[in-house]
């Protein structure tokens, strides 16, 4: 995911320099539509990318406080 989530920030800095400048010969945009188009599917896939390693990053944390505390109500209660 954060291999997407990098390729979705260059895709947003090209579509970015190309409506700024004009062009980028060495990519060959010189349409500004087309360059508007790498802008909008950079920006997509980054925000999609970095949503979806946040929701994975939730899961782990509530797992991690579930197990937490439930260690720490069995020593409590002196299970362990």
């Amino acid at each position: 995911m954060e291999l997407l989530a990098n390729l979705g920030a260059l895709m947003v800095a090209v579509g970015l320099v190309a409506l700024l400048k004009g062009d980028l010969v060495s990519l060959r945009i010189r349409n500004r539509k087309v360059a508007l188009i790498v802008l909008i599917i950079g920006l997509l896939l980054a925000f999609f990318a970095v949503n979806n390693m946040n929701q994975d990053n939730e899961i782990l944390n509530s797992n991690y406080s579930y197990n937490y505390y439930l260690d720490i109500d069995l020593l409590q209660n002196k299970v362990i």
